[in-house]
């Protein structure tokens, strides 16, 4: 397996996760099911938690990638730029999220606002999940990359007189 097939694989579990994570919190938030709120909170902090190896694989498919034909280094470097922040917003989550957890374990009602606090950690991860993540698709798929429809769909085909009558 390569570190591109590595990083491919890993990469999605911070957005995904997060999504049901967040989901899954909200729904027990408003059924009051601490069983659900815990899973939650677990999943969170794994998806958080998971921004470190998608980060660090992508270094190496990053090097890579620089033997391809196809590198282009301006939307690797702009990625890149966003994958920081984004785990750097990952890592916030899984650790809010681990420490909600804890807390809920062990001193069940301490922080009321701890869950709100992590799903709102969780909304800005995935608000910066969505730059991220397309910035990545479009180091190789060039018919997502902004402007592409302009540039891959051919003109309309030309009639000639001969189809007109």
């Amino acid at each position: 397996m390569t570190p591109a097939h590595v990083h491919l694989l890993v990469n999605h579990f911070p957005l995904i996760g997060t999504v049901i994570g967040f989901l899954l919190l909200l729904g027990s938030k408003w059924s009051g099911s601490r069983a659900a709120s815990n899973a939650a909170l677990s999943v969170l902090a794994f998806s958080g938690l998971m921004a470190i190896p998608a980060h660090f694989s992508g270094e190496a498919a990053e090097e890579m990638l620089e033997q391809s034909a196809q590198f282009n280094e301006a939307l690797v470097e702009e990625h890149e730029e966003r994958a920081k922040v984004f785990m750097l917003a990952m890592l916030a989550l899984g650790l809010s999220a681990t420490a909600a957890l804890l807390a809920e374990i062990w001193k069940p009602g301490l922080f009321a606002f701890k869950h709100w606090l992590v799903a709102a950690i969780a909304a800005v991860g995935l608000f910066l999940a969505v730059p991220t993540g397309s910035s990545g698709g479009a180091i190789m798929h060039p018919e997502i990359r902004e402007g592409a429809a302009s540039q891959t769909t051919p003109p309309p085909a030309e009639r000639n007189a001969e189809d007109e009558e």
